[in-house]
């Protein structure tokens, strides 16, 4: 079953009618924007701290009510791919067109840069943190995924995608680890879901993505101005929509807080329930 959440502007507020059993409802409040420019790549860590990184390479890390903690500015500006910041002890920050990752303390001081490619691993497309602190990462040239010790210089888990995607197809874009799982989004076929030990559990067919998270046990994308929640367990889907004349691209959910992310604005909302 699919619920549907429509937010309507109220007065200032932004009103959710809840269709669900128990009639409950829950209000947004706009709060403030934070100016950015063409964010590249976002996260949020388990602390409720935002990371936004913009068109230069910078990584501009902001508090619960949005104000700037620190910025990381590179020595050698590029676009960031990926971030990771889940963890909170350090901020995994991807280079795919560099082949190279780096990884940021709490306070955005980073270490030094370090280059993907090792023996039997080409092109690495998309990387991120394991929940263990490995790597996990997609080798574009063999479709395998691939579990790395940065550490010790060892693959640890080396598994064939070439089962699950169509190989001249496919728009790998983003990858996360979440509850002993690797979600892996193919913006042509949707978000494929596999185990810790790389073996392949299912398919959400949700196409067009370019970004996802979670909260608690729902993975969240926006869409079309439509926050989409899907249950990780029961695949129960429901859905907020935002009657805003904003062009949102993202979102991200933290604590009592939504931030719904433009190209050149950063739009902070309290929710209430």
């Amino acid at each position: 079953m699919r619920i549907q959440i429509k937010i309507l502007p109220f007065f200032g507020l932004i009103y959710l009618a809840t269709l669900q059993a128990s009639g409950q409802s829950t209000t947004l409040q706009w709060e403030k924007s934070i100016p950015i420019t063409q964010p590249s790549a976002i996260s949020k860590d388990r602390n409720g701290f935002i990371y936004c990184a913009n068109d230069l390479g910078d990584v501009i890390k902001y508090d619960h009510a949005g104000n700037i903690i620190n910025t990381y500015s590179p020595d050698k500006p590029g676009v960031i791919t990926l971030i990771e910041a889940w963890p909170a002890l350090r901020t995994l920050v991807f280079y795919a067109d560099f082949q190279e990752y780096l990884f940021l303390d709490r306070f955005l001081n980073a270490s030094p840069n370090y280059q993907v490619s090792r023996e039997n691993i080409g092109f690495s497309v998309l990387l991120t943190l394991s929940e263990d602190n490995n790597l996990w990462l997609v080798d574009n040239e063999s479709l395998n995924l691939i579990k790395f010790d940065n550490t010790t210089d060892q693959i640890l888990i080396n598994a064939s995608l070439n089962n699950y995607i169509l190989e001249a197809n496919n728009r790998l874009n983003f990858i996360k680890a979440y509850q002993q799982q690797v979600f892996i989004n193919d913006a042509n076929a949707g978000i494929l879901v596999f185990d810790n030990l790389g073996n392949f559990m299912k398919k959400l067919p949700v196409k067009g993505l370019g970004y996802f998270n979670f909260l608690k046990d729902e993975l969240y994308y926006l869409s079309d101005n439509t926050i989409n929640f899907i249950h990780l367990y029961n695949l129960q889907e429901r859905s907020v929509t935002i009657r805003s004349d904003k062009d949102y691209q993202n979102v991200l959910l933290v604590k009592d807080k939504a931030f719904l992310i433009g190209p050149r604005a950063i739009d902070i909302y309290r929710v209430y329930r």
